[in-house]
């Protein structure tokens, strides 16, 4: 099912469900998707930064690792693994850290104008893998809304 995050669109898997629940100032700050289950075990946020006037961007998929490295950097995260570049459906660098505690998968996506960075985020001993896997089929469905003829 496909649901609106803000202007943002993703194409949610059966079972999963938006429970997002702050808003900062009237906006919400992150989106929150989690399976609506009670052996659910890991959360998917969202944030996104839409473009609204001034030259393209158009970055490489080079260029969203260089921004997923330095989030990595700057949240202490460590060993970088599987990491994944791609140029379509969209824009992708995506790589996974994991400590004792927890395993977190995180991803740049850009449709060249727009980006949106996410995060999965469960606890390393739990059985996480499948709702990782969804998380990387949902990442790929993003639709980000159209810039305007400049």
């Amino acid at each position: 099912m496909r649901i609106q995050l803000d202007s943002v669109s993703i194409e949610t898997l059966p079972g999963w469900a938006d429970v997002t629940d702050s808003e900062v100032d009237g906006a919400t700050e992150c989106w929150t998707l989690a399976r609506d289950s009670e052996d659910a075990c890991g959360a998917f946020q969202l944030t996104f930064a839409l473009y609204s006037e001034g030259t393209i961007s158009e970055p490489t998929p080079e260029e969203l690792a260089e921004m997923l490295h330095e989030f990595a950097e700057a949240n202490e995260l460590d060993g970088a693994a599987d990491e994944q570049r791609e140029l379509e459906p969209l824009r992708l660098a995506s790589a996974t850290f994991q400590d004792e505690q927890y395993t977190v998968r995180v991803w740049f996506v850009s449709d060249g104008a727009s980006f949106a960075q996410a995060t999965y985020t469960a606890q390393s001993d739990s059985p996480y893998a499948p709702e990782l896997e969804n998380c990387e089929q949902m990442i790929r469905t993003l639709a980000f809304p159209k810039p305007a003829a400049t």
